[in-house]
């Protein structure tokens, strides 16, 4: 089972960071994961740890902007009601 958060999985808040941030850089040394993001709107952000729970902190400042493309999708190709 993969991890969801909000109903986004790492990749999909990966690729969000790649196309919101104009940095991104993710290393891998021994058992734990270094995350660099940068963007204009939100400032940088570095942490190390566990992948999903980097991942999903950096991602938190996008979810507001991400949650509404989702929902103005499902309405454009007629998956919810307009009024969810």
């Amino acid at each position: 089972m993969s991890f969801i958060y909000c109903g986004f999985n790492v990749q999909t808040m990966l690729g969000w960071l790649h196309v919101k941030c104009t940095k991104v850089r993710l290393q891998k040394s021994d058992d734990q994961w270094t995350l660099y993001t940068y963007s204009e709107e939100f400032g940088e952000y570095e942490n190390t740890g566990a992948l999903t729970f980097i991942v999903m902190n950096a991602f938190k400042p996008f979810l507001p902007e991400a949650q509404a493309e989702v929902r103005r999708a499902k309405i454009e190709f007629g998956l919810t009601r307009s009024g969810n």
